[in-house]
């Protein structure tokens, strides 16, 4: 009887102190989750949007132009180059080709290659294939010297054949130039996209941060509950406040969701800017091949093999018919309006007031159960 009697003693005090240390490492748990998760989540589209904005975008852009000007150079070079009618007599001379307009672009390739090795998102693999790239440049405008000192010397025919070693080496599929320069391209949008969460990762972080924050706000409304039920206290202030600061913690997920689907748009924009890009230089591509079939035809009347002969005429490349702009401020204005779409999903600054809102809250928490958990320090458990 002695037993049960200190039982029925101290079974209320010990079950209310176990209770309260349950609350409390329930509501700690759950308020480092919270934060932590947060935190990641915030820092990882900051850092998605950063890398975006500081390398993938400029890298691609770059990569775009830098077949654009390389397709105008060879546009250049080829509108030129002295087409002769079908006799044989030159139609055109033209001085100083193939001019300073080729050599800009051709500096304009240099430099956008630069950006691209500048900002290389894809690692190894970017760099070889930009270095491949460089190298077919150098034996491309090495075509186009010889052309050029041939002509010099009177051998128009020589010089055509250098023409059209360099146009082939520029356009043959899957190994030239231009095709090299898609697949460096081709390797920046895929760095790109393996830094960009997937459609299935955002979802599951943002439920993640929700069911965290739901138990979180049920946890701290039951307790306060059950608190006013066992000691008779309207109100715990500190669990008070720490409600009211979970109410206003919830901006910081929500700013990261908004700025992750930013993000989304912002890149979809730089994609298609890049495409445009792509559009754009493949009509100067078809111009350009249009004018190498032109001047090849009179020069190989007589007949210049097998491969000539099937580019002469139908076995051109496709061309829309529109003529190439060499400067197009339609694309720089895309260009700027990607970019800003890109700078305005950014959630930068919130750093410090995240952590100090988490810290916060999780002392609100700790201060809520203090004194009542003084009071059962002593108690056997």
């Amino acid at each position: 009887m002695t037993v049960t009697a200190e039982r029925v003693k101290v079974t209320p005090r010990s079950t209310t102190k176990r209770r309260l240390q349950r609350w409390v490492v329930g509501l700690l748990a759950v308020s480092v989750v919270l934060v932590g998760l947060s935190w990641w989540f915030y820092e990882d589209v900051h850092r998605t949007i950063d890398t975006v904005r500081t390398k993938a975008a400029p890298a691609q852009l770059a990569a775009a132009a830098a077949k654009s000007a390389l397709a105008k150079a060879d546009y250049l070079a080829l509108h030129s180059f002295p087409v002769r009618d079908q006799t044989g007599t030159p139609a055109q001379e033209l001085s100083g080709w193939p001019g300073d307009q080729y050599q800009n672009q051709i500096a304009v390739v240099s430099q956008s290659l630069a950006q691209v090795a500048e900002d290389n998102l894809a690692g190894d693999a970017g760099s070889q294939q930009i270095q491949l790239v460089e190298g077919l440049l150098v034996a491309y405008t090495g075509w186009i010297e010889q052309a050029d000192m041939h002509r010099r010397e009177g051998s128009d025919v020589l010089a055509t054949v250098d023409i059209w070693y360099a146009s082939r080496l520029l356009n043959t599929t899957d190994t030239g130039v231009l095709a090299q320069m898609d697949l460096l391209l081709k390797t920046q949008q895929e760095a790109m996209d393996d830094q960009l969460p997937s459609g299935f990762t955002g979802i599951v972080r943002t439920v993640l941060l929700g069911l965290s924050f739901l138990a979180l706000a049920a946890m701290l409304v039951l307790v306060q509950v059950f608190l006013r039920w066992r000691f008779r206290r309207s109100v715990n202030i500190y669990l008070g406040a720490a409600t009211v600061l979970l109410v206003g913690f919830a901006v910081f997920p929500v700013v990261t969701v908004v700025a992750q689907g930013q993000l989304s748009s912002a890149t979809g924009e730089l994609r298609d800017v890049v495409d445009v890009w792509q559009s754009r230089t493949a009509d100067t591509v078809g111009a350009g091949q249009q004018q190498l079939n032109s001047i090849m035809v009179p020069v190989c009347r007589d007949g210049c093999g097998e491969t000539v002969a099937r580019f002469g005429g139908t076995a051109a490349p496709p061309w829309s018919g529109r003529q190439p702009a060499l400067n197009d401020p339609d694309i720089g204005t895309k260009t700027k309006q990607a970019n800003q779409r890109i700078a305005d999903a950014g959630v930068a600054g919130l750093d410090l007031v995240l952590v100090l809102a988490g810290l916060a809250l999780i002392a609100l928490v700790v201060a809520g159960f203090w004194r009542r958990i003084l009071e059962y320090r002593f108690e056997a458990r």
